[in-house]
């Protein structure tokens, strides 16, 4: 008796001793896990390893309450066809709420776990199963099983049930953990939120963080801003558009569904399948008017799921706009839907195009969402408004006086504005970008293609008509040289040889001497267009020598660097020698849309216009010019667009700095003309081309 129980007591403390290992490994794997999804998934395989288990499963509840394979190495565990016969088995394990053991002949209420037994049990496990629930959130959200190997006593069945309730508990802990970092970051993400909805007043500013960060918050597919303006309802800002076309279907339904919805005194859930299970079971009710309007919304934007929220804030008291008085007795039905003491500003509308609900705690957060949005809103629409408000409110009669005088005094103040625009004159000066050159100046192009292979100048050098500047060498004019002058010395061999042939024509017959006599003229044909093709190919190597067009200084940065081993053909720009020591101009560049005034001044011109410029480098200080010549085709730039090149003349003596291709700002001076033309004719030929054409 004694060593039966020393037995049971070494073997218990075997177990134990298991079983804190298999709770020390598990803590490990709970370290680097993610969820419990990936904890559960990891610890089964050390369950299995540990108690020997041949099998083991992983279901988890799906949105209906069913019970979901996630993994398992068992098919007739996860298979779908077996799922449909034991899912009440596995729902009254889960309303247990500890760890079940079923045998082959029993239910999870065999000997041993108080509760009651199941019939089916023997037609669907050959083997001892064991299930356990793992609660996330006080909930059972997953079960987790193991196959037992069959014919054990019941007492390691029974350590067995404890080390599935340890992976089960260590599972829930995990849960936990995750559920307060996951708490943590969603306040630092509120923070945030609140932090960003009340940092401007912008109104466009204050609807986009809103829309799309309350998305985020609330996890929607969509979050609309519908903003009431006395009894129109305006759209300000969908999450994921940055701009939308107010005339678009979608838009407008979002507008019209306030007005259609009529008062709401709390936020309108509406689903597919919610909708379906009404029609199904009652009839219409008096709240059919909103579920009418929410389906016809669902129609026109594909929605599956749409949750309407209204934003409510404090009313002021009496403390209103005359706008907001004259708008609320026209109002009047959807404030009734509110409190006395709070105004409605907008709402906001959630949906859901790719499931027919919404998470479950979306009702909580929405609320968060119009507890600080509504404010926030509220602060940016009367700042939006307050100009237009203030002017409403000097505008508006007061107690019968008269409103002429003020239109008298608006007139006045309108004349007295205009006036100086139209009788003052000022100097007419249009502007365009210029770059400034020499005057003397060419462009070096290659002449053939090739690989630049020498560079025989520098940046700033002086240079001299003729002078050698770089070598481009061709590979295949030079195979095509050797191959000319090959068959050439060919060509004159077989010459010679029968020409010494033809002197000693004693000893040749008479057919002998007609074929050399051909042959001969045919290579001196030959040789002629060999020489013919020399002279050409030499000519082309010559070309391969690039030389100095003009004397003068070499202006093109870095050449060196830029023209070594580069790859040319023909037509390429080289390099640009120029005379720096010359005359100087100014290339402007005047946009098209001004070269009306400019040609007008220029034809009535009697002496060349005046230009005056401002170098880049040199802000503040300004130089005169002369316009010298106008383009008479107009060129095109990626950049700039349409432009139409001109000429000025200036005195090189009065810039100190000098450099080739500096950028300058210039202005033409097309002469007086009145100042309001000199301030607004941009404006009005814009209204002449966009508006009036």
């Amino acid at each position: 008796m004694q060593a039966t129980e020393a037995r049971g007591r070494a073997q218990v403390e075997r177990s134990l001793r298991v079983l804190r290992a298999f709770q020390s490994q598990l803590h490990k794997v709970a370290e680097n896990a993610p969820d419990e999804g990936a904890f559960l998934q990891e610890g089964l395989k050390l369950l299995m390893a540990t108690i020997g288990a041949s099998s083991a499963a992983l279901w988890r509840r799906d949105d209906r309450g069913h019970w979901r394979p996630v993994t398992g190495s068992n098919r007739r565990l996860i298979a779908a066809s077996h799922l449909r016969k034991y899912q009440a088995i596995l729902q009254r394990v889960a309303a247990a709420g500890r760890a079940q053991l079923i045998l082959p002949d029993q239910g999870p209420g065999n000997q041993g776990t108080n509760g009651p037994p199941s019939g089916d049990a023997g037609l669907l496990f050959r083997e001892p199963l064991l299930i356990a629930p793992v609660r996330c959130a006080g909930t059972v959200a997953y079960l987790v099983g193991a196959v037992a190997r069959p014919g054990l006593p019941a007492a390691s069945y029974k350590t067995h049930r404890m080390f599935l309730a340890a992976l089960a508990q260590a599972a829930s802990e995990v849960a936990q953990q995750a559920m307060m970092r996951d708490a943590s970051r969603g306040f630092d993400h509120f923070r945030q939120f609140i932090g960003r909805l009340h940092a401007q007043l912008d109104l466009q500013q204050t609807a986009y963080v809103l829309a799309n960060e309350g998305r985020r918050i609330l996890g929607c597919e969509r979050l609309s801003l519908i903003v009431r303006y006395g009894d129109v309802w305006r759209a300000e800002a969908i999450s994921g558009q940055a701009t939308f076309d107010r005339r678009s279907d979608g838009v407008r339904a979002l507008e019209e569904l306030p007005s259609a919805l009529g008062p709401l005194p709390g936020p309108y859930w509406y689903t597919q399948a919610k909708a379906a299970a009404k029609n199904g079971t009652t009839p219409a009710e008096p709240a059919s008017k909103a579920d009418a309007a929410i389906q016809a919304f669902c129609q026109r934007t594909g929605s599956k799921a749409v949750a309407v929220a209204p934003l409510v804030v404090p009313c002021e008291g009496s403390a209103e706009s005359p706008d907001n008085t004259s708008n609320q007795s026209e109002a009047t039905s959807s404030e009734s839907a509110q409190s006395g003491s709070e105004q409605l500003i907008g709402v906001l509308v959630a949906e859901q195009f790719s499931t027919d609900r919404f998470a479950a705690d979306t009702d909580q957060r929405l609320e968060v969402v119009r507890l600080y949005g509504a404010p926030a809103v509220k602060n940016a629409v009367e700042h939006d408004t307050a100009a237009r408000l203030s002017l409403s409110r000097w505008w508006g009669p007061r107690r019968g006086g008269p409103r002429w005088r003020k239109w008298a005094v608006a007139a006045g103040i309108s004349l007295g504005a205009l006036f100086p625009l139209v009788v003052i004159p000022a100097d007419f000066a249009l502007e365009g970008e210029a770059i400034m050159q020499p005057v003397v100046r060419r462009d070096v192009f290659a002449l053939s293609s090739g690989v630049v292979q020498e560079v025989l100048v520098d940046h700033g050098q002086e240079v001299t008509a003729g002078q050698l500047l770089a070598r481009v060498r061709n590979v295949d004019l030079e195979v095509e040289h050797q191959r000319l002058q090959g068959a050439a010395s060919a060509a004159a061999e077989r010459l010679a040889a029968i020409h010494n042939s033809l002197l000693e024509s004693q000893k040749l017959q008479e057919a002998d001497r007609a074929r050399l006599a051909g042959e001969e003229a045919q290579l001196k044909q030959r040789l002629e267009s060999l020489r013919l093709q020399l002279e050409l190919i030499r000519v082309r190597m010559k070309e391969l020598e690039i030389r100095s067009p003009i004397d003068g200084k070499v202006i093109t940065w870095d050449v060196r660097n830029l023209l070594t081993n580069r790859p040319v053909q023909p037509g390429h720009l080289l390099l640009t020698v120029a005379r720096t020591d010359s005359e100087w101009e100014l290339l402007v560049q005047m946009p098209e849309n001004r070269m009306g005034h400019v040609l007008a001044a220029h034809r009535e011109a009697s002496s060349p216009m005046a230009v005056s410029f401002m170098l880049t480098s040199e802000p503040g200080r300004s130089y005169e010019g002369k316009l010298i010549d106008v383009h008479g085709r107009a060129e095109q730039d990626p950049e700039r667009g349409s432009f139409v090149p001109l000429k000025v003349q200036f005195d090189k003596s009065q810039v100190s700095q000098l450099r080739p291709g500096a950028e300058a700002t210039a202005k033409v001076h097309c002469g007086r003309r009145c100042l309001g033309f000199v301030w607004f004719h941009d404006v009005w030929e814009f209204l002449q081309t966009q508006v009036f054409f």
